[in-house]
């Protein structure tokens, strides 16, 4: 239990790592180049390590920032934690084989 806790908690920690370039839709006004579907293509900054659950909202956030409007992926986060807890089950199993030798 204490595993799984401590990787929540570096899932979640993660979300202090930035990662930029993470395509996102916003808006019309921009060059019909630029456009899918009459939306922007814009490159936006993404939050978390080793994939972002915090994305900017580019139609509506200010780029570059964290705010209430940003956007949050949840399976994202899981799969942080996920990572997290296989490399301390690793670890921790690495512990026990050396420390019984």
């Amino acid at each position: 239990m204490k595993l799984v806790l401590l990787a929540a908690l570096l899932g979640i920690a993660s979300g202090a790592v930035h990662s930029p370039n993470h395509i996102s839709l916003a808006g019309n006004l921009c060059d019909p180049s630029f456009q899918i579907g009459g939306k922007c293509i814009n490159l936006v900054t993404g939050w978390g390590w080793p994939t972002a659950f915090i994305t900017d909202n580019a139609a509506v956030s200010v780029l570059g920032s964290v705010g209430t409007d940003d956007s949050f992926h949840l399976g994202n986060l899981l799969v942080n934690s996920l990572f997290y807890y296989g490399v301390l089950s690793v670890a921790v199993g690495l512990g026990k084989q050396i420390r019984s030798r």
